[in-house]
């Protein structure tokens, strides 16, 4: 699509999107209801592919299904799947010990695009400071989205084979299955909420009927009232996507009947369209997403979705001395933005605008396959090996209190020492966390000089655990120095990024 054919206004609905979740992100006191930004991607989602899906209806009078799935994974899988990737490069070099086994876990849903159903699954609170932070967990949404960009297309040819055999124009047909979609998913979403909103936070079923929302404006005529009634009604809506990211937080009851403030306001801004042309007013909020800043950063929205997460816990896990203030986002963001901005350019744009082969749809479902599958295979190989080794130093230790003498002393005390590392880990909790999405502790183990004479200084007491004299002073030892043998990269809790 070219700039002149472009929607300006719905790239600057894009930034305001992503910037409210981004914000939310580093800081959740002062935005606390930022996560709402997620949602007008899902309406704004819904109001473009339909569109799309519409168009293709009245000019061909059939929709070309795979070759529409082709054209979703040439746009949004390679720069997914190269984050996904670098992800699981930093879940081994950087990332504490134990956090590595559920971020392989989340890595391996996530590039299956059902990371939204393990994490529903696991009752995982998005919203909760106590919860343990993943680094892809913001890939629930983009399941979602792939989700739809998977049901929508059938969904809407099934209702245009409904018309042709009621021999019916299928534009009521299909005006028809939205509206059912959208009312049973909004009471099942208003329902699931009120029984358990952790899980229908991330539910597919809960979340449908934005997208159905988004939709029926596609259906809409344009709205044909003066530039400045529309302006007005844009300004009202922008008024209650503020208000929302202000007054709603983690204990709002969300995604239910209150998510219908945020979504209909996009979709007014959606039907509004922009204000500030062909009749333009001076006065138009549509006039700021012309600004060339506003541009780049809806034109890259995708990737910093993609980049600002994993970049967060990294650089909280690697400099934890950034505490959560606004030092980490001066790390975070302008890092953020040069790799959403490189993204679009060496990978998102050259691939979706690929000639020749690759827009062939089995060399690019080839290839989606392949990339998904090696994503998945490597982070199956490092849990595995995770396990074998823990299951390898928990036998040891168990010769240990047993006393068989044929346990090494050396590799049992560094498999009790960094069982009683992990434990600790586990359950130290930081009092001053804010941030939602990550947990209220401090990362152990990731080499700073200040938390290394922190754990020197308190040393644990010492306890007999068995009756064993050789036993007892081997567990000593373990407990209270550090063990000369050194700990592989995979599963040792307390290694550290520059050990």
């Amino acid at each position: 699509m070219s700039r002149s054919t472009k929607r300006l206004d719905i790239q600057g609905l894009r930034a305001l999107a992503v910037t409210l979740v981004v914000v939310f992100h580093l800081f959740p006191n002062r935005l606390p209801g930022g996560y709402i930004g997620v949602d007008i991607f899902f309406a704004i989602s819904g109001f473009l592919i339909t569109a799309h899906l519409l168009r293709e209806v009245e000019t061909t009078g059939r929709i070309h299904i795979t070759e529409f799935w082709a054209k979703r994974v040439r746009r949004l899988l390679p720069a997914s799947l190269l984050v996904l990737l670098v992800t699981a490069i930093l879940t081994m070099t950087v990332m504490p010990g134990n956090t590595r086994t559920q971020n392989y876990g989340d890595i391996g849903y996530a590039a299956g695009y059902i990371l939204n159903w393990r994490l529903a699954a696991n009752s995982v609170d998005y919203l909760n400071a106590d919860a343990a932070p993943s680094m892809v967990q913001h890939y629930w949404s983009l399941s979602i989205e792939e989700q739809f960009y998977l049901v929508w297309p059938v969904l809407i040819a099934l209702t245009i084979l409904i018309a042709a055999l009621a021999k019916r124009p299928p534009r009521r047909f299909i005006l028809t299955a939205l509206i059912i979609v959208l009312a049973a998913s909004l009471a099942f979403s208003i329902f699931e909420t009120a029984r358990s909103q952790p899980s229908a936070y991330f539910i597919t079923t809960t979340r449908a009927w934005e997208f159905a929302f988004g939709g029926l404006v596609a259906m809409l005529p344009a709205a044909r009232f003066s530039a400045a009634l529309r302006g007005i009604f844009s300004y009202m809506s922008l008024a209650a996507i503020a208000a929302t990211a202000f007054l709603f937080n983690a204990s709002t009851a969300f995604p239910g009947a209150l998510a219908v403030i945020p979504i209909a306001a996009t979709a007014i801004l959606l039907w509004c369209g922009d204000t500030s042309r062909p009749q333009p007013w001076k006065f138009a909020p549509q006039r700021l997403t012309h600004n060339r800043v506003v541009q780049f950063l809806g034109d890259t929205s995708y990737s910093v979705y993609l980049w600002h997460w994993p970049l967060i816990i990294a650089v909280t896990a690697t400099l934890p001395q950034l505490n959560w203030g606004i030092r980490r986002a001066l790390v975070v963001v302008p890092t953020t933005i040069v790799l959403a901005w490189i993204t679009l350019k060496l990978v998102e744009d050259p691939i979706r605008r690929a000639p020749g082969p690759l827009k062939r749809q089995s060399v690019t479902f080839g290839l989606m396959g392949f990339a998904v599958a090696g994503i998945i295979a490597l982070v199956s190989i490092n849990t595995i090996s995770i396990q074998q080794d823990v299951e390898q130093r928990q036998t040891e230790l168990d010769a240990l209190l047993n006393g068989n003498g044929n346990a090494d002393p050396g590799t049992s005390a560094s498999a009790l020492t960094r069982s009683s590392t992990t434990a600790k880990t586990r359950t130290s909790r930081s009092r001053n966390s804010s941030t939602p999405l990550l947990p209220k502790r401090t990362f152990h183990g990731t080499g700073s000089a200040r938390s290394s004479r922190r754990r020197t200084a308190q040393r644990p007491r010492w306890e007999p655990l068995t009756s064993n004299p050789a036993a007892s002073k081997q567990i000593k030892v373990a407990m209270i120095r550090p063990p000369a043998r050194a700990a592989t990269l995979c599963c040792s809790a307390t290694r550290t990024p520059n050990s």
